[in-house]
This record gives C-alpha cells, structure tokens and sequence, in this order.
C-alpha cells in the first residue's frame, strides 16, 4: 500500500521575477488565518511507470498545522500540530510518526504560509487564470529540489503545487472548493493512535 507523502512539469520560459507575485501573495496569506480546501494529488514516480493519484479534504492553520484526510484510493489521515506529523492507515492498522523538529518533507501548509521565506521565485507562465511560479529553496533541502506554484491572478490564492524531489519524483496538488478563515477546531491538529494501532516511528 503506498502511503500519501504530503506535496509538474510546466513550460519553463522565463517571463519575468516573481517577487511581485510573492509579495502579493503573502499579502493575501496575512489576512488567513486558517484554510479548508479538497484536493487531487498526483505523484509520478521516476524509477517506474507509474502514478498513484489521492483524493481528499485538508484543513491548515497557522502556524504550521494541517489535517488531511485522504479518501481515495483508500483511508487515511494526516496530521501536523508543526512539530509532529502523524500518517494514520486505517487499513493496515499503522500509524507513522515523524518528528519535524529538523528538516522534514515539505509540508502543505509550510509552503502556502510561508512562501516568500522559504523560497527564491521566479514568475515561468501565465494565462488569464493563473500565474506560474518557480520556487527554488533559500537554503539547500535534502528532500526537494524546486517547486511550482499556480497561483489565481484574480485573489493571488495558491490553487496547485508541485514539488521536484531529490529522487525525481514529482508530486502535484490541486485545490478546489478553497475557503479561508473558517472554524476549525483545535482539536483537529492533535492525533492519538486508535487502540490496537502499531505505532512506527520514522526520522
């Protein structure tokens, strides 16, 4: 069973800098709070032909803290307080805990919130839709090597991201039915594994 990781290949013509489109990005991020959206992940795995697709519901808030339900292809639940992150499979019975205290997979909600920290940009397309942008980490990562951004031209919400990992694999989301600054429940960002769960810790 493959486990969903947590984060395209576009055209790569280079229009312009996308330090506007950042700033204006953030901008909008500093007004939210917190987020609820469906999503579509698609990974492409470089060593074989083969995609695995996810479907399913995820909530952020700041600082840091996700929730994301996977219900398709089968069950399974994410979750980050943002130094913790939990992998429940319902089927197996197995839940992966991770420490995120040092450099971990790129989270979701780390690369919505805190996109102009992390990352140099540069703006690669744009239609009358969306914009596309190239992130490349400020520091080194040992897990990713760049990112893209779709970003709507009209609210400058991230509606996509893709992420180009070490092992060239390809890992995209999309977003839909995006609402920002509803009610979540702190609750939801804390995990504690069903009785009879095997508890597998991971570094």
């Amino acid at each position: 069973m493959k486990v969903l990781t947590g984060i395209l290949v576009l055209v790569s013509i280079v229009l312009a800098s996308g330090d506007d489109v950042l700033q204006k990005v953030e901008e909008k991020y500093e007004e939210i709070e917190t987020m609820s959206m469906d999503f579509t992940q698609e990974i492409t795995y470089a060593s074989m032909d083969e995609k695995s697709v996810f479907n399913g519901h995820v909530l952020l808030a700041k600082p840091g803290r996700m929730r994301m339900s996977v219900f398709e292809p089968d069950t399974q639940l994410l979750v980050s307080s943002g130094g913790s992150l939990w992998i429940y499979i319902q089927g197996t019975k197995q839940a992966l805990y991770y420490d995120l205290t040092e450099e971990s997979y790129p989270q979701v909600s780390t690369l919505i919130f805190n996109m102009s920290k992390e990352f140099e940009s540069t703006l690669r397309g744009k239609t009358q839709e969306r914009l596309i942008v190239k992130l490349l980490p400020r520091q080194e990562s040992k897990y990713y090597d760049s990112l893209y951004a779709r970003i709507s031209r009209r609210s400058y919400i991230v509606s996509g991201l893709s992420v180009f990992d070490r092992q060239s694999n390809v890992i995209d989301y999309t977003f839909t039915s995006i609402r920002a600054n509803v009610k979540i429940a702190d609750s939801l960002f804390r995990f504690n594994p069903p009785p009879g769960t095997e508890v597998i810790k991971r570094h």
